[in-house]
Formats: structure tokens, C-alpha cells, sequence
């Protein structure tokens, strides 16, 4: 993962054992901070370190966030889920971002890069709507 992909607030694999995510409250040219919402379980990384990771994204993680599962009733068998801001198709590898045309009841799918990751989709958050991407619901 680089750096350069990384806001603060960004969910990220911790390296704590106590905890399997946190939260990146701090990004320097040489360093890199993250902590659960809770504290003490503080993860630092070199800026180069390999044991920064993303966490996958995947339903468990969508349904977190506030997505719901969407089954698309045209002649498209793809399943979508939204949060109201953010439509996604699942693919293979990842999810791709899609923007219902209600004009004509179908779907575009923007090509763009896969989501893959959970900061992915953040930051895609936060980019379109000006909203931090928050967990609403435990679900493990």
C-alpha cells in the first residue's frame, strides 16, 4: 500500500494483535500512526513498511458501513449495494462504482479503478460527497 493513498481517519489491518483494524490518526514523511476509536491499541508504521495493509473490502464490511443489498429487477443479474451516496457492483475482484440512470431505469458503470480495499472507499466517500465514511453497525 502507499502512503499516498492514506487520509487520517482511513481503516487500515492493525499490527496490534488486541485489535484487527484501527484507525490512521497520524501520517508524516517518515511515519505513519494508527489507534481504535477505544485507545490503547496503538500500531505505527515506517512509511515504507510491508506490514501496512488494507483491509479487503467485502459484504461484511459494506453492511457496516450501511449498505444495503440492491437486486437490480432489469435484465441485469448483478447484485448492488448503496448507502444512499455510493452504488457498487460486485465484480470478481473487487466492487466497481455505478450511478443509476432513473431516465431510462438502467445502470452506468463508471470505469474506473476496482475498490478493493475499505480506505478505497473512504476516500471515494469523501471525495464525492464531502462525508466521512463512519461504521454504523458491528458485524464481524
Amino acid at each position: 500500500m502507499k502512503v499516498s493513498e492514506l487520509r487520517i481517519g482511513n481503516i487500515v489491518k492493525s499490527i496490534n494483535p488486541l485489535a484487527e483494524y484501527c484507525y490512521i490518526t497520524g501520517i508524516s514523511k517518515d511515519r505513519i500512526e494508527g489507534d481504535t476509536l477505544e485507545g490503547g491499541c496503538l500500531s505505527e508504521w515506517n512509511s515504507n513498511s510491508p506490514e501496512l495493509k488494507g483491509i479487503e473490502l467485502t459484504g461484511a464490511w459494506l453492511k457496516k458501513f450501511g449498505f444495503k443489498e440492491k437486486i437490480d429487477s432489469g435484465d441485469r443479474t448483478s447484485q448492488y449495494l448503496t448507502n444512499g451516496f455510493i452504488q457498487l457492483e460486485k465484480k470478481e475482484d473487487g466492487y466497481v462504482l455505478t450511478v443509476p440512470d432513473r431516465s431510462y431505469d438502467s445502470i452506468t458503470v463508471l470505469e474506473c479503478q476496482l475498490i478493493r480495499y475499505v480506505h478505497m472507499l473512504q476516500n471515494l466517500q469523501f471525495a464525492l460527497t464531502g462525508e466521512e465514511l463512519t461504521i454504523k453497525e458491528h458485524v464481524s
